[in-house]
């Protein structure tokens, strides 16, 4: 916050000088979060709350980028019963499964991204799906570990899909 502060008083050419730090903060701080989330430090209350309102706030969070990318966005969400769940984890867990679709469909000609809620019995069952390049079946058995990543880049760390996996699953997910 300081940094922004910062950069509407600083002379031009400092300028990119003062976002480059900024932007390099944020990616910080979006690791630690996850390295957080992973390590299970990061204590999230447990509320009873609805997913399709989980859901919408982690659309909410990349409707932007969606929108950017000129991504046609398809949404399937029926009512789903409550359950008790820690909601801003789970948002957070989407909001990765989202990036990853996202970032999957950059150089794809049809973009599209349905997001399918729904219950069946007993189950709540969300799908997530794009028009992306898709996974490399060598790659398909570890896209779950930790640190494991086909992307480039200082926030490509290989934790967005393993901490996912880990909230759902402490939310007795699956």
């Amino acid at each position: 916050a300081h940094l922004r502060l910062v950069v509407d008083h600083v002379p031009a050419k400092e300028k990119e000088h003062v976002q480059l730090a900024q932007r390099q903060a944020e990616e910080a701080r979006s690791m630690i979060q996850k390295l957080l989330i992973f390590t299970g430090e990061d204590q999230t209350p447990v509320v009873l709350s609805n997913l399709e309102t989980v859901v919408q706030k982690a659309l909410k969070s990349v409707e932007a980028k969606i929108m950017s990318k000129v991504i046609r966005l398809n949404k399937k969400i029926s009512a789903v019963p409550e359950f008790t769940m820690p909601s801003d984890l789970l948002a957070r867990a989407i909001e990765n499964v989202l990036l990853n679709s996202i970032e999957a469909m950059e150089r794809a000609a049809q973009k599209e991204l349905v997001i399918e809620l729904k219950s069946e019995g007993s189950d709540i069952i969300l799908n997530i799906s794009d028009t992306g390049e898709g996974i490399n079946a060598a790659d398909m058995g570890k896209i779950f570990d930790p640190f494991f990543t086909t992307r480039i880049g200082s926030q490509h760390v290989g934790l967005g899909l393993s901490t996912a996996l880990g909230i759902v699953r402490d939310a007795y997910g699956d």
